[in-house]
């Protein structure tokens, strides 16, 4: 700049250009291998055999872009920009981190393990009323996602709004914000993603959250006989209990404790006509 003004210059690659992927063909896109090459640069115990195997599922979300911030750590950077707009969450596991689906996202995504009836004649009996996890406070049936950001000045270049009625260009219907609103009245929100430039992606993120986020969660807590003890927490079990009228309806182990001569299981589920 010679004469003293500040100039910018930005610069596109229009046939790739980015990361090779080290885990298929390409460029490095897909939001699970992503993952395992920030996490493999963390530092950190990764199991990387768990993130190979959902690697399936969330190499359908795409996200591109660059980091320019010499300070942040892979991990940060993953946990603010990626892993929010996943269907995930990273646990620690006995290999390392690994990735969990989301519970209520992955009921309708995941085969049950067992079918049980709760009842005082079964060998699964129901201890506690009906609790509530996540209230209707706590709800989001319409979310708006800005992307498609531009560099030059830092705005965003598109939107999908996950509502109940279309009404403008960007929306997009999803029927769990319809039963959701119908039920509860409208619960908005708002996120950006500074990685999103491909609709799909941003359309599969918006009705995601809308769905992991647009029903209470209860819960009950059973009595469970020593023979079903092979159950894990995280397994979704279809479950039958008379007394709610509940008939083979999905639910998951959140929580397993031993009784000294049974397990006592916590049972989360959604009253979730759509199962």
């Amino acid at each position: 700049s010679g004469s003293g003004e500040s100039r910018q210059w930005w610069y596109y690659f229009t046939n790739g250009g980015g990361l090779i992927n080290p885990f298929g063909d390409g460029d490095l896109k897909g939001a699970g291998d992503i993952c395992r090459w920030a996490l493999q640069r963390s530092g950190q115990l990764i199991d990387d055999g768990a993130w190979a195997n959902l690697s399936p599922i969330l190499n359908q979300y795409n996200f591109e872009g660059y980091i320019n911030d010499p300070k942040v750590t892979a991990f940060d950077w993953l946990n603010g920009n990626i892993l929010p707009f996943l269907p995930i969450t990273v646990r620690m596991g006995p290999k390392g981190l690994r990735p969990i689906l989301i519970e209520m996202w992955a009921l309708t995504h995941v085969t049950s393990m067992a079918s049980i009836t709760v009842d005082n004649e079964s060998n699964v009996v129901q201890v506690s009323p009906i609790n509530t996890i996540r209230t209707t406070s706590e709800l989001v049936n319409e979310l708006t996602l800005r992307w498609g950001k531009r560099g030059f000045d830092q705005s965003y270049t598109s939107m999908v709004r996950v509502t109940n009625i279309k009404s403008e260009e960007y929306d997009v219907v999803s029927d769990y914000s319809i039963l959701s609103v119908n039920r509860y009245g409208t619960k908005p929100a708002a996120m950006d993603n500074d990685y999103i430039y491909d609709r799909d992606t941003a359309i599969k993120v918006a009705m995601d959250l809308v769905r992991s986020k647009c029903l209470p969660i209860q819960s009950i807590e059973v009595d469970v006989d020593m023979e079903l003890g092979w159950l894990m927490v995280g397994d979704v079990l279809d479950v039958t209990v008379p007394k709610l009228y509940l008939t083979n309806h999905k639910m998951i182990i959140v929580s397993k404790r031993w009784r000294e001569t049974h397990w006592r299981w916590e049972l989360a589920f959604e009253m979730n006509p759509r199962q």
